[in-house]
């Protein structure tokens, strides 16, 4: 085998897409993203015809379905599952100072977020720039619009209506978008998060500056590994980010 680039999705979406404008899709084997695929339902042949079918009802059929285009299936699962897990630093939540503190500023006990609006509460209180911030997030290209979306339908409201249209200019999109920015404005994020993705989020929250990361679960053994982490050996709680961490 002759691995002719190896990136991360987004980096591959690109050349992909380069590739396409040009004809020069001169590889056999592409990995990609479900949420990628349907630009480009001419890129890659249906797997359905290639492999046997008893094969293919090994999988997840809902993964399966996430992964079938214009009726064809043009990837097999790598992953069962994408949402978002919550991580923080323990230490933050042990400190009976940091408890009273918060208790005496907010009216409630300092503990793991389930909402939205209590991430952002404890955020801003554990921000101490420019050496410790409360969270980030990814403020770019595909990262920042999927987060938005889940924060949207957190909210109750809809990102696309039921033709495809864009809903989101709504209280609830408004409600979402407020996030990001009294997060900005408190300073509770890095300056530089504007310009974040994914990779970022991960070597961020690794470099022990962070309290709070709402990040993919397979970061987990890296967080938790001393030579890959500052962070150390710490909590975190799975919530999916447009379910179970609501916003209210």
């Amino acid at each position: 085998m002759n691995v002719i680039s190896k990136k991360n999705h987004f980096e591959l979406d690109k050349e992909f897409k380069s590739d396409l404008a040009v004809n020069a899709v001169k590889w056999c084997v592409g990995s990609n993203h479900t949420s990628f695929a349907p630009q480009y339902p001419n890129l890659y042949t249906d797997l359905s015809k290639l492999l046997p079918k008893e094969e293919i009802d090994k999988f997840v059929p809902a993964n399966i379905k996430a992964a079938t285009v214009e009726g064809k299936l043009v990837m097999l699962p790598r992953a069962k599952f994408d949402v978002s897990a919550l991580y923080y630093l323990k230490s933050d939540y042990a400190d009976d100072a940091k408890k009273k503190a918060f208790k005496d500023k907010y009216g409630y006990d300092l503990a793991p977020p389930d909402t939205f609006q209590q991430m952002k509460d404890q955020a801003i209180f554990f921000s101490s720039p420019p050496n410790f911030y409360g969270t980030e997030f990814a403020g770019k290209e595909e990262a920042i619009n999927g987060r938005f979306y889940e924060m949207v339908v957190a909210e109750g409201g809809e990102y696309l209506d039921s033709k495809g249209k864009p809903a989101f200019n709504s209280d609830a999109g408004v409600r979402a978008l407020n996030w990001f920015v009294d997060l900005y404005k408190a300073k509770a994020v890095p300056p530089g998060t504007t310009n974040y993705l994914w990779d970022d989020l991960g070597q961020g929250f690794a470099s022990g500056t962070i309290a709070l990361d709402l990040d993919w679960p397979g970061w987990a053994t890296f967080f938790n590994d001393p030579k890959s982490s500052k962070a150390g050996r710490q909590c975190w709680h799975h919530r999916a980010a447009g379910g179970l961490l609501r916003q209210t």
